[in-house]
């Protein structure tokens, strides 16, 4: 009987340990952003993040004046991104960052535009594989004159 107990004890021991090297590995699902591609030869605005599994999650998106900003959740950013990425050549964007929150698996990515005045509609974002493809629509805004603009104007007319 004694032996019955000792065996079903270590049974019930394997199976503890076998399960709390099963449910940490599938419950991390932290994914690391490797890369980050803005398309400056692409009048859709795309930027190509790219990750090191197909990412699953929807980043949370929010609008500012002359930026847009994402906040994803279960990310880490690779030791080898770099946390500013300048866009000299890209009409609309100037520069792409990318932010680790301490201590967090909460990465903030900044789309930084270049005018104050570039309208933009709600950000389309494809996934394709280990991509996630942000494209943003809008266009710059006309510039509305001042009162004393106006009236200058249409004095010299």
């Amino acid at each position: 009987m004694s032996f019955l107990r000792s065996s079903g004890l270590n049974v019930i021991i394997i199976m503890v340990l076998f399960l709390s090297w099963i449910i940490p590995a599938g419950a991390s699902g932290v994914f690391v952003l490797k890369n980050i591609e803005v398309n400056p030869n692409d009048e859709s605005n795309h930027i190509r993040l790219e990750f090191d599994s197909e990412f699953s999650g929807d980043p949370l998106i929010n609008f500012e004046s002359g930026s847009i900003s994402f906040r994803f959740d279960s990310v880490r950013i690779s030791p080898a991104l770099p946390a500013l990425i300048n866009t000299k050549y890209h009409s609309i964007i100037k520069a792409v960052r990318a932010i680790q929150l301490p201590e967090t698996d909460i990465v903030h990515l900044d789309i930084l535009l270049k005018s104050s005045g570039y309208k933009t509609e709600f950000p389309v974002i494809t996934r394709s594989g280990k991509n996630i493809f942000l494209r943003l629509n809008g266009k710059i805004a006309p510039i509305s004159l001042s009162s004393t603009e106006t009236l200058a104007r249409e004095a010299e007319e």
